[in-house]
């Protein structure tokens, strides 16, 4: 299998795999997965819209998490199929993420969510070491900067709302939705960890708020399988069990929480379009909720 790395190796050269050792095992918007034949790994070959850096920040960031006590599946070995580039980890058998978990048994939504909130509080109280984890405001500043559907003027409107956000040291997932936590029945596990930064759990939870509150039925059904309903009451339980302790939003009803988090998602907005058209009804998300500062 090649020998695993530490934080201390240079980057080498991806190694060559055969794929007939893996059987296809899903596939998301940005990889497909497949696992070993001997049952000991976890493929995921990223698409080739995706930059390559990607891969080997997920490497890093995989190696700096095992040191900071966070669970996630061990990662092993950057690799290619010739013409894709993957990251190899630990297979974690049996599992199920959390996403296929409520699809299949709607009536533990209610659990999951609970669960679910405590291992997002304990990732958001985790210091994050910030030689490997950038501040979340520096990815979203890049995406404004390179954002082509707004003028000048709006994204000096879009900076300064984002200035206004606390900051913190602590971890935050990035891509945080139930389908990103796995369990084998015995403990709950992140995956896709390329995203992780630090900075002010707003942010991930509004990339919650986002999935529960605007996406389509038919979008939310195809990438985390689970109908509408379900996943809105997974947020509604979540965000209640979240708020049961210290947080940004201390004081807060789960209400006056989401009217706080509206142009927080609106940025998550601002980053989909600079990767595929806007919609028009995220541009008018944005405006209401961002540039028109009705929440603010």
């Amino acid at each position: 299998m090649g020998s695993e790395m530490d934080g201390s190796q240079e980057r080498k050269a991806p190694e060559r795999i055969d794929l007939g050792g893996y059987i296809r095992s899903g596939e998301g918007f940005t990889a497909e997965s497949y696992d070993s034949l001997d049952g000991r790994s976890m493929l995921k070959l990223y698409k080739a819209f995706v930059p390559e850096e990607v891969a080997w920040r997920e490497l890093r960031v995989g190696l700096a998490l095992e040191k900071s006590g966070i669970r996630t599946p061990r990662v092993r070995r950057i690799v290619t199929d010739g013409e894709r580039l993957g990251v190899e980890f630990e297979r974690i058998f049996p599992k199920v993420s959390f996403a296929r978990a409520i699809a299949d048994s709607p009536g533990k939504a209610d659990e999951y969510a609970v669960r679910f909130a405590h291992a997002a509080r304990k990732l958001h109280s985790t210091p994050c070491d910030k030689e490997v984890f950038p501040p979340v405001k520096d990815f979203f500043r890049g995406c404004i900067d390179t954002n082509g559907y707004f003028t000048d003027e709006e994204k000096s409107v879009m900076r300064t709302f984002l200035e206004t956000m606390p900051d913190a040291g602590t971890c935050l997932h990035g891509d945080l939705h139930f389908g990103n936590l796995i369990t084998d029945g015995k403990e709950d596990i992140w995956i896709d960890m390329a995203d992780f930064r630090h900075g002010s759990p707003l942010f991930d939870l509004a990339m919650m708020y986002h999935i529960a509150r605007n996406n389509s039925e038919d979008f939310n059904k195809a990438v985390f399988h689970a109908p509408q309903d379900t996943i809105i009451r997974f947020w509604e339980t979540f965000l209640r069990e979240y708020l049961a302790s210290p947080s940004p939003l201390d004081g807060l009803s789960p209400a006056e929480a989401e009217e706080v988090l509206k142009p927080v998602s609106a940025l998550y907005m601002v980053y989909f379009s600079t990767r595929n058209p806007l919609p028009k009804e995220h541009e008018a998300y944005i405006r209401t909720f961002l540039l028109n500062g009705s929440n603010r």
